[in-house]
């Protein structure tokens, strides 16, 4: 049986198609042009006669070429039914251009089936989307840089505090032995930043980290020991009420400490000078409830909905990133706990944290 023709482009097609905001063209199966448009013209850098001696696979990036191929193999029998992607081309210059890209067939091709080639130059877009990220990335990482500046705070001015001390007693009668106190403080305060960065860069990743039983009422001893100088330095008294007996909680002590650290800090920062903090540990059934309580301001509804979203701030003027209260919601998250906030305007505010006691039949490990 003989092939019938493929229809010519007549005039009337070829001013609707000449009309297309984007690049179209005509192919037979093997993906060779038999028209197309000064649209596809300028996509490509070829002129008509000359795309009609190349094939849609010829103009494809190396690299994308078995794109096209699959493209057109998987198109429908169905006129009309179009297979789409986006993929680079090589324009005769060299320049490679992002295109999407669209196979569709034509109704009414006899014996030769043909095939709309639909194109459009994403590349302008593609590289304005690069750049964003490439922005957003540089924010994340210029937040982060200040989040762990941030979280490294408190442990630096201790470790400023022990080698200056040490340079006040190193003379007295018992100076040696002051030396080596401070110097182990010093020692100790490096290792908990070196922690810290280390955590919040797990967070950033979100990476679990190891944990294991911790007696919950001693980190917060030493978170308040940790936060004492803030706490002065604002005019602010910090209590503890720690229930006596409290069961141990599966846990990784210096998040939770850092965790402590960052709602003392969020208290303090928010209250206003003479706040009155208080941390609370509570036994209850299976759980272990931790409270931070102060008798600030509050905070309105907006405010309090929003504070575990991360670098929601509001003290962007004084520098709070907004990173502290999104930690401490995934440190919450990555102890199998939960965390809720309960304030009202004028009313103080309290963050308590419910974490599942710790049992020898819920084993050990992170």
């Amino acid at each position: 049986m003989s092939r019938r023709p493929s229809p010519p482009v007549d005039a009337h097609a070829r001013a609707i198609y000449e009309a297309a905001p984007l690049g179209i063209g005509l192919c037979d199966r093997s993906l060779r042009f038999s028209f197309a448009n000064r649209m596809l013209e300028q996509a490509f850098g070829y002129g008509e006669s000359e795309l009609r001696r190349l094939t849609l696979v010829d103009l494809a990036h190396p690299e994308d070429a078995a794109t096209l191929v699959r493209l057109a193999r998987e198109l429908p029998d169905e006129p009309g039914q179009p297979t789409r992607t986006e993929c680079r081309f090589v324009r005769r210059d060299g320049r490679v251009v992002w295109c999407r890209t669209s196979l569709s067939r034509l109704p009414d091709a006899g014996d030769d089936p043909q095939m709309v080639v639909a194109v459009d130059d994403v590349s302008e877009q593609r590289r304005a989307e690069q750049k964003i990220r490439e922005s957003e990335r540089l924010v994340a990482v210029g937040t982060l840089s200040a989040g762990i500046a941030h979280e490294i705070n408190n442990p630096v001015g201790s470790v400023l505090a022990s080698a200056q001390y040490a340079l006040m007693v190193m003379d007295d009668a018992d100076g040696a032995e002051k030396v080596a106190e401070s110097l182990r403080n010093i020692e100790a305060e490096a290792r908990r930043c070196g922690q810290i960065v280390k955590s919040v860069l797990k967070f950033a990743r979100e990476e679990t980290t190891e944990r294991w039983p911790a007696d919950l009422n001693r980190i917060v001893g030493q978170a308040r020991d940790h936060s004492m100088e803030m706490t002065r330095r604002y005019g602010a008294t910090l209590d503890l009420e720690l229930a006596p007996d409290l069961p141990e909680v599966l846990a990784n002590p210096t998040e939770m400490e850092q965790l402590l650290a960052n709602l003392i800090r969020n208290a303090l920062q928010a209250g206003g000078y003479g706040i009155h903090v208080v941390v609370r540990t509570v036994a209850r059934a299976d759980q272990v409830w931790l409270a931070v309580i102060d008798d600030g301001p509050g905070m309105p509804p907006e405010v309090r909905e929003q504070i575990f979203d991360p670098f929601f701030t509001t003290r962007e003027a004084s520098g709070g990133t907004g990173l502290g209260l999104s930690m401490v919601h995934g440190i919450v998250s990555g102890h199998g706990g939960t965390i809720s906030v309960h304030s009202e305007p004028g009313s103080g505010t309290e963050i308590r944290i419910e974490l599942p006691a710790h049992t020898s039949a819920a084993g050990e490990g992170g």
